[in-house]
């Protein structure tokens, strides 16, 4: 089941989505941790359209590649988006899958900029967190965009 965790990443503290449940290729694909991906995908590439003008590199790779229907079922466009997203951060990653695994952020401060390779869970997060407003949680617009989703977060 998804949740709300406390990230700390270069000792700032934000809340962000994770999943219980490996989903892609060969995992569970629990569909709420699934949904939760697609609903990741789909926020961040509206993140990025509303703000073409700093994410242009972004929007012109993935061409809505991100752009999915929550609907909690691993198809042909969601390994898609996972595999297309996770060849964009190679260099950034633990590994190119095409499989989000869950994370354990409890006491760990997580950095970046050091050369060290993240999960795609966790670059996500990023992604999610300089792509929103300063100061705004994702984790509720996404519970506010996507309503069946909310009732699984925990």
């Amino acid at each position: 089941m998804p949740r709300r965790d406390l990230i700390t990443l270069n000792g700032d503290q934000s809340y962000g989505l994770n999943i219980f449940h490996t989903v892609g290729i060969g995992a569970a694909n629990n569909p709420a941790d699934v949904m939760t991906i697609q609903a990741m995908f789909r926020y961040l590439n509206e993140l990025w359209h509303e703000n073409l003008d700093i994410y242009t590199s972004f929007t012109n790779y993935f061409k809505n590649v991100l752009h999915l229907h929550p609907d909690g079922l691993v198809g042909p466009k969601t390994l898609k988006a996972i595999f297309a997203y996770q060849r964009f951060h190679s260099s950034l990653l633990l590994g190119v899958d095409g499989r989000i695994d869950s994370a354990k952020y409890e006491n760990r401060n997580i950095t970046s900029g050091n050369g060290e390779r993240w999960m795609t869970i966790t670059q996500l997060h990023f992604d999610l967190w300089m792509a929103e407003k300063t100061g705004v949680d994702y984790t509720k617009s996404i519970a506010l965009r996507f309503p069946n989703l909310a009732f699984w977060i925990k």
